[in-house]
C-alpha cells in the first residue's frame, strides 16, 4: 500500500446528481429513514472510475495489484454508505455513512478481491463513541483503525520482510489493515514473490553484464538499469514491497 494522491477536481457527476442524491438522502434521514438506495449509476460513472483508476496507475488501493487487465475494478467506499461493522461475524449497523455515498474523498478504486471478500463492511474505529452518525456529525472526529492510503501515508505504518507485510513499530492500525483487508492472502504473497524474485534476476544480470568487457553486454546492463528504475515508482505493481527490499539490499 502507497500514498494516493486523489485529484482535487471532483468528477462532474459528484457534483451535480451526487450532491442532489446526497441531499435527497440527509432529508430522508431526518424523517427516521435508515435503508437508502444508493446510484450505483453515480458514485461509480465512468467518469468517476477512470479518475480515480487513472489517479492510482490501474492499482488498487489497497494491495497494489494491477486491475484492469484481469477484473473491471470496484469504487470502493472506504467509509461504509449502507451499513457497518466493526469485525467479522459482527451483525451488521444501518445506517452507515449514507451522506458520504457520492463524496469524492471517501472514494477509492479497489480489486474485487480487497473490496467484496476482505473489506466489505468493516469499518472499526479507535474510539467507538467519536463515530459519526448523521451528516451533522464531523467525522474528522473518528480515527479510523484501517489506514486510508488517499489521507495518510502507509508506509509509515506497513512495510515488508521480503514479500510478507508487517506492522511497523507493531502498529495495531497497521496489524489490522494487513489482516483485515486480506494484505497477508496466500495469493497476493505468492504474487508479490513472484515480482521480487524477477527483480532480483534482473539485477542480478545487470551486475554480470557490467562486468563484461564488450560493450553490448554493458550496454544491456544499462538498458535493463534503466527499466529498473521504474520498479519503484508509484505506477509499479507492489512498489511498496520493492522500495523496503532495495533498501534492505546491502
Amino acid at each position: 500500500m502507497i500514498r494516493i494522491r486523489r485529484p482535487s477536481t471532483v468528477p462532474n457527476p459528484l457534483v451535480t446528481n451526487g450532491r442532489q442524491r446526497r441531499d435527497e438522502h440527509i432529508a430522508d434521514h431526518a424523517t427516521g429513514k435508515t435503508d437508502f438506495t444508493f446510484d450505483r449509476d453515480v458514485y461509480g460513472h465512468a467518469d468517476v472510475k477512470i479518475a480515480l483508476r487513472t489517479a492510482q496507475h490501474d492499482k488498487c488501493a489497497f494491495c497494489e495489484s494491477k486491475v484492469s487487465h484481469v477484473a473491471f475494478g470496484d469504487v470502493e467506499h472506504f467509509r461504509p454508505k449502507a451499513a457497518f461493522r466493526r469485525q467479522h461475524g459482527e451483525a451488521l449497523t444501518s445506517p452507515a455513512y449514507f451522506w458520504l455515498a457520492y463524496d469524492w474523498t471517501n472514494l477509492l478504486f479497489a480489486c474485487e478481491p480487497c473490496n467484496r471478500r476482505h473489506k466489505g463492511n468493516l469499518f472499526p474505529l479507535v474510539d467507538e463513541t467519536a463515530r459519526a452518525r448523521s451528516a451533522a456529525d464531523d467525522v474528522t472526529r473518528e480515527n479510523p483503525v484501517f489506514i486510508d492510503p488517499a489521507s495518510e501515508d502507509p508506509t509509515v505504518h506497513i512495510g515488508f520482510r521480503e514479500e510478507f507485510a508487517y506492522a511497523i513499530g507493531g502498529s495495531v492500525r497497521a496489524d489490522a489493515t494487513v489482516h483485515a483487508l486480506g494484505l497477508d492472502r496466500p495469493e497476493l504473497v505468492e504474487r508479490r514473490r513472484e515480482r521480487l524474485q524477477a527483480i532480483r534476476l534482473l539485477r542480478l544480470a545487470a551486475r554480470t553484464l557490467k562486468r563484461k568487457r564488450d560493450q553490448a553486454s554493458k550496454a544491456l546492463a544499462r538498458e535493463i538499469e534503466t527499466e529498473l528504475t521504474h520498479a519503484t515508482d508509484d505506477s509499479a505493481e507492489y512498489a511498496a514491497m520493492i522500495r523496503c527490499a532495495e533498501q534492505a539490499s546491502p
